[in-house]
């Protein structure tokens, strides 16, 4: 009896990892970020940066406000979710999976080298991205309604 319960114990962890996923491990902030607030599982920074901190997996589209720029670390908007707001060059930092410019004015995502760019308009989602964006650093929100 005392195997069996041993046993159920040290494979109910595994289990339950499977059910429900591990938790989201968030990129690093860039150095030059400074935080602003902390309220709750949100992390504010003074580049307009927000990063939540949840589960893999329990994001989705209805994360992402009207007004942001959204970003999720895995495809089909799942992963790790942090937003943008404002106008301006912003720093993204971490894995770009899927993202939606919830936004009613132009995006431009820079490549992960930032050799060349894509502009996104207002409305855009995209369920998953190519590799040469997967890492991108940067994006620039503009005050524009078109490219």
């Amino acid at each position: 009896m005392t195997i069996t319960i041993f046993k159920t114990l040290i494979l109910l962890p595994a289990a339950v990892i499977a059910l429900i996923g591990t938790p989201a491990v968030a990129a690093a902030p860039d150095a030059s970020q400074v935080v602003t607030a902390q309220v709750g599982a949100r992390t504010y920074y003074a580049d307009g940066t927000v990063e939540v901190a949840v589960d893999a997996g329990t994001l989705s589209l209805s994360q992402c406000e009207t007004g942001q720029f959204c970003v999720w670390s895995q495809a089909n908007y799942l992963g790790s979710f942090r937003y943008k707001t404002g106008t301006g060059s912003k720093v993204l930092g971490g894995t770009v999976g899927s993202l939606w410019n919830n936004r009613s004015t132009v995006a431009r995502l820079y490549n992960n080298d930032s050799s060349s760019s894509v502009c996104l308009e207002d409305g855009v989602k995209k369920p998953s991205i190519t590799a040469s964006y997967s890492a991108a650093e940067t994006v620039t929100l503009s005050s524009s309604a078109s490219c």
